[in-house]
């Protein structure tokens, strides 16, 4: 299987090769890239589930071939989500300290999990986290085949009036801090975003 994956944003070529991974009667995939950073992380996810790769430059793109060896293991980033109550905390609605670039990752990082099939029972919005719930676009439509998929996807309700968003709420259902704080307390697994 060779994929073209040239021109794609990050996570892309890593989710699409993972995908053809995942059938059983793929034992290898060739994907091509055209940027040193996208190389790097289909090699990270070759590491990852215990397969080969062998990365060829051709002019300026990157030929990188991940050969299944038998020993895969599913990739789950060390958090299987499977094993007790998981939940997502979006504080904000951006990653990291920059705004800019936070809200381009924010949109990576929900594009990821709803692609990983390693999906967590919650993802609480507080603060200006509940703001992601609300905005029409890509993220809201992430969102959406989340709740599909059976995650919970609950938004502060204090926080909702404060921004004035309450009547906005586009996905999800309303909670209170006391169910945000009871789901937290007793939660397996949590990410902060």
């Amino acid at each position: 299987m060779k994929l073209d994956l040239r021109g794609l944003n990050c996570p892309e070529p890593v989710i699409r090769t993972k995908k053809e991974l995942d059938k059983a009667e793929v034992t290898e995939v060739t994907s091509v890239v055209d940027n040193a950073v996208a190389k790097e992380n289909l090699k990270k996810l070759a590491d990852s589930l215990n397969c080969t790769a062998e990365i060829k430059e051709v002019g300026s793109d990157f030929e990188v071939t991940i050969k299944k060896t038998g020993e895969e293991k599913a990739q789950n980033c060390g958090i299987n989500f499977s094993n007790g109550e998981s939940i997502v905390l979006f504080k904000q609605n951006y990653f990291g300290s920059d705004k800019e670039l936070g809200k381009i990752l924010i949109k990576s990082f929900i594009y990821s999990l709803l692609e990983s099939g390693n999906l967590p029972t919650k993802m609480l919005f507080v603060n200006e986290g509940v703001k992601l719930t609300v905005e029409e676009g890509e993220i809201l439509d992430d969102l959406k085949q989340l709740e599909a998929k059976g995650v919970q996807i609950q938004s502060c309700g204090l926080c909702l009036d404060f921004f004035k968003l309450k009547e906005d709420l586009k996905v999800g259902t309303i909670t209170n801090m006391y169910d945000i704080y009871s789901s937290l307390k007793d939660c397996a697994h949590l990410i902060e975003i």
